[in-house]
């Protein structure tokens, strides 16, 4: 915690220099923006310093599931925090160490010099990612040749990951994926309703309501994908038989 001089905790480097999420329960996430971020220092093989004018502290509530239940509280203090990354290679260290620099430089650059490099440097770290095929049935077969990269859309949250469909059900698996269930199964009979919304100033998002009530929002990174998507799952719709629950089609929003 900032206000803890000298603590030291065990957390997960989510967005590399930028958010640290804690292992211990109850602890908040600590995010260090870049914009504020002074210098970043390369202390040992597997340790490296960041200094901040300012940080974000993001209470959270723990249960069944982690959640954010207030605003994010800002911390106008300087703060030196060390990191010390365990289980990784020299190699992956300095992988990782030269990525975080890179995120910082490109700060101070305009937004779409700044969205060039983010998308080079998830393509670099997401080029051998693959959707886990094994967590679709042995009858199930695969609707999309290769899965798709989709955001999960919640409140105050956006979850990158992996979208996959099959003739059976729809799979979101999250990546990175810091939850216990390594990934979201819906499906197509419990589909009531799938909507076209606009995100983002584009219609390049999905609202798949359940007949539970829950919804899956999936946003596209591009409105050809959710155009491919939605059609996808019109088929499955029309391909079923008489009698099931049905997915229906909403208009665009």
């Amino acid at each position: 915690q900032p206000d803890e001089v000298g603590q030291a905790y065990l957390g997960h480097l989510i967005d590399p220099g930028s958010l640290c999420n804690t292992v211990e329960v109850g602890a908040s996430i600590l995010k260090f923006p870049y914009r504020y971020v002074r210098a970043i220092n390369d202390a040992e093989r597997s340790s490296f310093s960041v200094e901040c004018d300012q940080s974000v502290q993001v209470t959270t509530k723990t249960g069944a599931k982690t959640r954010i239940v207030t605003p994010f509280e800002i911390k106008k203090a300087k703060l030196r925090v060390d990191f010390t990354l365990h289980y990784v290679g020299s190699e992956e260290y300095t992988q990782i160490l030269q990525m975080i620099r890179t995120l910082w430089e490109a700060s101070a650059k305009s937004v779409g010099e700044v969205e060039a490099v983010v998308k080079d440097i998830l393509a670099q770290v997401t080029a051998s990612v693959q959707f886990d095929m094994s967590r679709l049935g042995h009858r199930e077969r695969a609707l999309l040749e290769k899965h798709l990269w989709v955001r999960r859309v919640k409140p105050l949250l956006e979850v990158r990951g992996m979208l996959q469909i099959s003739d059976e059900a729809i799979y979101f698996q999250p990546h990175p994926n810091f939850q216990s269930k390594p990934v979201k199964r819906l499906s197509h009979g419990d589909v009531l309703h799938v909507f076209r919304r606009t995100y983002g100033m584009q219609a390049n998002a999905l609202e798949i309501i359940t007949v539970s009530g829950s919804c899956l929002y999936i946003s596209f990174k591009v409105e050809n994908e959710c155009d491919r998507v939605a059609k996808i799952l019109q088929e499955q719709r029309q391909d079923a038989p008489l009698g099931s629950t049905l997915p229906a089609m909403g208009p665009v929003a």
